[in-house]
């Protein structure tokens, strides 16, 4: 999670403060989501298994 936290600021300076965003940080964005999910899908997920 503490991963996502520069791409979801990135987010916000775009949203709010109406930064531009650049291709090298869109790819950032989505490299990171991507890691994000394989780490959660990769752990298992399974909550019936604690």
């Amino acid at each position: 999670m503490f991963s996502i936290d520069p791409a979801m600021s990135v987010v916000i300076a775009a949203l709010i403060l109406r930064q531009t965003i650049t291709v090298m940080a869109v790819l950032g964005i989505i490299v990171v989501s991507f890691a994000g999910a394989l780490l959660v899908w990769s752990s298992g997920g399974d909550a019936v298994n604690g």
